[in-house]
């Protein structure tokens, strides 16, 4: 159920960042034409921070280490206080993993939170809005030049919800990748809820694409607003297509 460009985006930025040179940090950033701006940048290759800023959305700090080998330790944060939902909730982006020096590049042991405000693929429903935020614990996110990203493990949608024409709890949605040679990953709801999903994310080397079905579990007059956005089956479940660039 999520667009994941903006974070491949960001890992692509943790990759370039910290990447084969010995020079000062922000020497190799003015060289290298990166997905999203970077400033602020200090320190050298084997410890230092900069800001990032995805496309329409707040800054945030990346950092990095050496921790010997070819291996290194990076944190990305909020590089600002959060506002709305995020607030509230007490949730703010915070991600930390490792990077390996290795071709295709690679980022393991990916964990943290971003909350959904961060994830922007139902927001192209117009209508309605994500809320809760994502529980990231990926093992291996390999970025092979051309070809499909490679993903190994699972996020998922803690507190997960709409807000806005409908305003429903889904519970908890979990979404499992597995990198075999087509990148995929399954969603479904890991408990009962108002609205039920279950689907299928495909991703190539520029694009997704997402098969989802959400049920309203007999509610006639939620199944009438849900199919607004999707396609009506037989069975009463609503399916939305949804597809676009990964940005990264």
């Amino acid at each position: 159920m999520v667009r994941l460009g903006w974070l491949l985006t960001i890992l692509v930025v943790v990759v370039l960042v910290i990447a084969l040179a010995t020079l000062p940090a922000a020497l190799l950033v003015q060289r290298v034409d990166l997905p999203v701006p970077v400033t602020q940048v200090q320190g050298t290759i084997w410890s230092g921070q900069a800001r990032v800023r995805p496309p329409a959305q707040s800054p945030l700090q990346l950092s990095w280490q050496w921790r010997g080998g070819v291996q290194w330790q990076w944190q990305l944060t909020e590089a600002m206080a959060a506002t709305g939902d995020d607030a509230t909730q007490g949730i703010a982006t915070r991600l930390n993993g490792r990077w390996r020096a290795t071709t295709p590049q690679q980022v393991a042991q990916v964990r943290g939170v971003v909350p959904m405000s961060r994830v922007d693929v139902l927001n192209a429903l117009v209508v309605v809005r994500p809320t809760g935020h994502l529980d990231v614990a990926l093992e291996h996110v390999a970025l092979p030049r051309g070809q499909p990203p490679r993903v190994r493990g699972r996020m998922i949608w803690e507190q997960a919800g709409l807000r806005g024409v409908v305003r429903e709890s889904l519970g908890r949605v979990e979404m499992q990748f597995s990198d075999d040679d087509a990148q995929r990953a399954q969603l479904r709801s890991m408990e009962p809820a108002v609205i039920t999903v279950e689907g299928l994310i495909e991703l190539t080397a520029s694009t997704y694409d997402i098969d989802l079905w959400l049920s309203a579990n007999q509610n006639s007059r939620l199944t009438r607003q849900l199919a607004q956005w999707g396609e009506l089956a037989d069975d009463g479940r609503v399916r939305v297509a949804l597809s676009g660039p990964l940005r990264w």
